[in-house]
């Protein structure tokens, strides 16, 4: 995770989101890979969610964090890579 995924993360845990809540199952595999597993990147999957839950709970977080709050709700195909990024590769079988 990069610095700005981290600081997602521990924004979100501050918010004490209920068990049921929005998310909330992303946000404690997140907190437990922050712990356990920092230096892993996060896929373009869970990218797309964390800025899911950011933009699903940018009213409670608007006054507490540093970064940039999304001003729209995130597309996924904006967040997976192209066919064109791996023209370069040769294909195995």
């Amino acid at each position: 995770m990069n610095y700005n995924e981290r600081e997602k993360v521990t924004a979100l845990v501050k918010l004490h989101i209920p068990d049921f809540g929005h998310s909330a199952k992303l946000i404690k595999n997140l907190l437990w890979r922050l712990d356990h597993n920092a230096g892993a990147p996060l896929s373009p999957k869970e990218k797309y969610l964390l800025d899911l839950a950011c933009w699903h709970y940018r009213n409670r977080l608007g006054g507490l964090v540093m970064f940039d709050l999304p001003k729209a709700q995130p597309v996924l195909s904006s967040y997976q890579r192209s066919e064109s990024s791996t023209v370069g590769q040769v294909r195995l079988l």
